[in-house]
């Protein structure tokens, strides 16, 4: 395994595990290295070790919400995993030299840390097979970002936390839809499972109905960490076959067929770009 692929292991793990207690030796046991290589190549490749990248992972999603929501300081500690506000207050001062409350009010500019992978990615020469699917209905958990996919894994998280096996599924199939937006300012991402009819979700869910279209399909091959590689491949590398164009009204989808390994990461994923002649 190539240290590039065991430091973006390491990523994806401590991104899915942010909201839980982490451990050098949590990360290093799920990626199969040892602490001391793992900490090596990982400080080497990002400037970190692994455990202060946790918690300016933590502490920047904690700013996150300081500066985007109403959500109270105290609880904003707790989230970061601090038992006390005073605890909390001297590590975010010392990670972004302000208080709290002054990244509340809009005092200092909070230079937040997004995840490391996005600096370690490597590209290969995708091979698109042309298919037509659908159509479909999917439902699940659905949110707005900025642009960025950064807090992907905590939203599959809180779709699992919620339930993410109803009785009436069809399948073991899971969905990762990104909606566009015209703006491009903002997109909306569902993370769901597939339905028979849109009356079976259950309340609450987001229902996003899958016309029947063409796809250009990416296999993912490796851990699902190294995902942006693919993507950034496809956007920089991949053009359509002739007579084909990108849909890009239609969202673009990620597979999670029932031969992917949820706990380990791997195996069975897809990537789904809507074409049109």
């Amino acid at each position: 395994m190539s240290d590039t692929s065991i430091i973006n292991r390491a990523i994806w793990f401590v991104e899915a595990q942010l909201a839980h207690r982490l451990t050098l030796e949590r990360v290093a046991t799920f990626v199969g290295v040892s602490q001391g290589h793992l900490s090596r190549i990982f400080a080497r490749a990002t400037g970190f070790t692994v455990m202060r990248y946790v918690q300016a992972r933590r502490l920047s999603l904690a700013a996150d919400l300081l500066t985007g929501t109403t959500v109270p300081v105290q609880d904003v500690a707790v989230s970061a995993g601090y038992a006390s506000h005073e605890a909390f207050c001297r590590a975010f001062r010392r990670r972004f030299g302000c208080t709290p409350m002054d990244a509340r009010r809009g005092l200092s500019i909070v230079a937040c840390v997004p995840p490391a992978s996005r600096g370690l990615l490597s590209l290969s020469a995708p091979v698109a097979e042309i298919r037509t699917l659908g159509p479909w209905v999917v439902a699940g958990l659905e949110r707005t970002y900025e642009k960025s996919a950064d807090h992907y894994p905590n939203q599959w998280h809180d779709f699992q936390q919620q339930g993410w096996n109803p009785p009436l599924r069809v399948d073991r199939t899971f969905f990762g839809i990104r909606q566009p937006d015209t703006r491009g300012l903002q997109h909306s991402y569902l993370c769901g499972i597939r339905l028979r009819r849109e009356s079976d979700a259950p309340p609450g869910w987001c229902v996003a109905p899958l016309p029947r279209r063409t796809y250009a399909v990416f296999t993912h091959n490796g851990h699902v960490a190294d995902i942006p590689s693919t993507w950034l491949s496809i956007w920089t590398c991949w053009s359509p076959p002739d007579g084909y164009r990108i849909d890009r009204s239609a969202p673009t989808i990620e597979c999670y067929d029932e031969t992917f390994v949820a706990y380990a990461g791997t195996r069975g994923v897809e990537i789904w770009i809507p074409i049109s002649r």
